[in-house]
């Protein structure tokens, strides 16, 4: 008997961009730029929703995941897709550290939405890095996740994984 996915019966509200935050000092895989602007605002939104330390802090990474883990666990919603951050990237995919100012991985959603079954991983991926590492990242967020869901350029959603209907079977990439 094929066992179904929880996120196969979905029912209420998707909040469908929620982000992943961290400054990386706790052991994230993540970097921040703390550009003497900003830090009034991230010590303003650290504080207003009730975190005990700042953003750069050593522990903001853990404790703002277990704010998020604990909001989502006690809304009304069904799920949150968490967003990984990507790098600003040149039109040849090259990082530019001087143009970003967050960076947290996809590896860090995928384990955040271990933690919680209301949490969809929602991956990053640049134009630049090309389809076949699209398709390998993708194929990772199945392997993960065990489900996954990917809006590609014409608008068309596409989902894979267990009790799901694909709306097309993804072909392989040359490499």
């Amino acid at each position: 008997m094929m066992k179904t996915h929880p996120m196969a019966t979905m029912r209420g509200p998707i909040d469908v961009h929620v982000h992943l935050s961290g400054n990386g000092k706790g052991g994230m895989d993540g970097w921040h730029r703390r550009r003497w602007i900003m830090r009034p605002f991230l010590r303003a939104g650290a504080r207003d929703i009730g975190l005990e330390c700042g953003f750069g802090d050593r522990r903001f990474d853990e404790l703002y995941l277990s704010k998020l883990l604990r909001w989502v666990s006690e809304s009304t919603l069904e799920a949150a897709v968490l967003l990984a951050c990507d790098w600003v990237r040149d039109d040849q995919g090259a990082v530019r550290m001087d143009l970003s100012d967050l960076f947290v991985s996809n590896d860090e959603v995928f384990a955040a939405v271990k933690r919680s079954p209301k949490l969809l991983a929602g991956i990053s991926i640049h134009p630049a890095e090309g389809g076949n590492f699209a398709l390998h990242l993708w194929i990772r967020l199945i392997d993960r996740t065990g489900i996954a869901t990917e809006i590609n350029t014409l608008g068309a959603v596409c989902t894979a994984g267990p009790g799901s209907r694909s709306l097309y079977r993804p072909r392989r990439l040359e490499d």
